[in-house]
């Protein structure tokens, strides 16, 4: 049961000379912000860009990496060429390889499942359709409709367009041609554009332009490509401009921030590597290992520590993730029990009573505990989709799965009931229906908590949010020994709350029913 699964087994600021008003932005951005689609045809219309480096693609080394021209470009001389696919051509292939497997489950091949692959097809599938003019098949809409219909697949278009683009170009192509951009960068810019607290796309290209073109921000920025071309900063390498540029900071405070700000970018790759799980290797690129080498910089200097230092208090943060103690579990069940305090009585019982008279309708039990816990652990904006299948086709012994990238969350209800009917077939009809619903509800608190776990180790600094980080990074597959995967802190929070779950709302169902277990 990999984290994500359960089984029964990441500006170029135009010139601040261009003249470009954004009243004519605002008026030329009359698209409401949910309907991308109407944007003008101009999707064959290519954007020019000076392709100095997509910042999101520090894996990949090139041969301009050691001359660190990963950092943003500040003026805008020529026009820039936006690389595109031609027209009818999708990145999305019909078979995933190795690495996109592990971008969809975070590295963790062994739990990429079909419904994955077809998700991924019913978005190519949806592109070709609204951009190249291709007609959907009937296989193509009912995949569509698999999925919960129209909106939730454009949604993942909108997310795939947005990863797939240079933010920094889209916005600054968005600037200097006045708002006339192909139809898939404008999708990806109308998705940051949401993100960012629903703005509208002039006003969010406008924001993002302004902070762009802040000298301090630019400072760091070229300190940023400095370290990275040579570990280290000193204006004596800049040019004058440069020079004149950075010499108004401070230049320890420059190479601090410059180093914070590589640490975000490798945030996860830093912490599993001073937690020493993987061997202490870094996975990835000679740049990449510059980068961590940086990242620890800035760390040892906010800690006030040495990196030896730094990397003994990982060390023993990743033995308690992966080789917990008697103190381990008693603290994993203490914070299970706090959160199943937050939860009402009347919650428990509103979930055993939407199951109806014969204890059969699962969706609904699954919807009201998705209510239930998308509020306890404050996913209600997270836009995480609740898939049900109520299909009993074999699942390979995958009850459900939450896969992190596309932030969809399945819980397999029918196939579920098959496997607790064949494995409890010697018992009564009421004691198999009692296990289903236990099932059913500890595999959607046990999903639920995994999402929990990947916003929570996202968004915070703390012990708890370095664990899901690191455990996340370097997870251990059931393939790797059931028992190192169930201990795992991932792994043991989300067993222990879906286990107690399930048995509330059981003891709830057959309270009502006057049953007895």
């Amino acid at each position: 049961m990999a984290q994500g699964e359960r089984t029964s087994a990441e500006v170029a600021p135009a010139n601040a000379d261009n003249n470009t008003s954004w009243d004519e932005l605002d008026k030329a951005d009359e698209t409401p912000i949910d309907n991308p689609e109407d944007t003008p045809e101009r999707d064959n219309s290519q954007v020019e860009t000076d392709d100095k480096g997509d910042w999101s693609d520090f894996d990949a080394p090139t041969e301009k990496d050691e001359l660190g021209d990963k950092g943003p470009q500040y003026e805008l001389i020529e026009p820039l060429p936006m690389e595109e696919l031609p027209p009818g051509e999708s990145p999305i292939p019909d078979e995933l390889t190795s690495q996109e497997i592990g971008q969809v489950v975070g590295n963790r091949e062994s739990a990429i499942k079909p419904d994955l692959k077809r998700l991924h097809n019913a978005v190519k599938a949806y592109e070709a359709s609204v951009f190249d003019g291709k007609a959907l098949s009937i296989a193509d809409r009912a995949l569509i409709a698999r999925f919960g219909g129209e909106k939730f697949i454009k949604e993942q278009l909108e997310l795939t367009l947005a990863q797939r683009y240079n933010e920094g170009q889209v916005v600054n192509a968005y600037y200097a041609n006045r708002g006339h951009i192909s139809q898939r960068e404008m999708w990806a810019l109308t998705y940051w554009a949401r993100q960012d607290g629903n703005k509208s796309v002039a006003v969010y290209a406008k924001e993002r332009m302004e902070h762009y073109n802040n000298e301090k921000v630019r400072a760091i920025d070229i300190a940023v490509a400095q370290l990275r071309a040579d570990g280290r900063f000193d204006p004596d390498y800049l040019t004058l401009d440069e020079a004149d540029l950075v010499m108004d900071y401070k230049q320890s405070d420059l190479e601090f921030e410059a180093c914070g700000r590589i640490y975000g970018e490798r945030r996860t790759h830093t912490l599993a590597y001073l937690a020493n799980h993987d061997r202490g290797e870094v996975k990835g690129s000679p740049a990449v290992q510059r980068d961590v080498d940086l990242a620890i910089r800035y760390l040892c200097e906010k800690r006030n520590c040495s990196p030896s230092e730094l990397g003994e208090y990982y060390r023993e943060l990743a033995e308690h993730i992966y080789h917990p103690n008697t103190k381990d579990f008693a603290e994993t069940e203490a914070f299970v029990n706090g959160l199943i305090k937050q939860i009402s009585q009347a919650e428990i019982d509103k979930a055993a009573d939407s199951l109806g008279p014969d204890g059969k309708n699962y969706t609904a039990m699954i919807r009201a505990l998705e209510h239930t816990f998308k509020k306890l652990f404050k996913l209600e904006k997270v836009g995480i989709k609740v898939i049900i299948d109520m299909s009993d086709d074999d699942k390979d012994g995958t009850l459900g799965f939450f896969s992190p990238t596309n932030k969809v969350l399945q819980i397999n209800a029918k196939y579920i009931e098959k496997c607790m009917r064949r494995d409890y077939s010697k018992y009564s009809e009421e004691y198999i229906q009692t296990k289903v619903i236990g099932e059913i509800a500890d595999t959607v608190a046990h999903e639920l908590l995994h999402a929990y776990q990947e916003e929570y180790g996202k968004l915070n600094s703390d012990e708890r949010s370095e664990m899901y980080v690191i455990n996340g990074f370097d997870y251990v597959s059931p393939e790797r020994g059931h028992t190192r995967y169930r201990d795992q802190t991932m792994e043991r929070e989300s067993f222990s709350i879906g286990s107690k779950i399930g048995n509330m709302v059981v003891g709830s169902y057959l309270n009502k029913k006057g049953g007895r277990r």
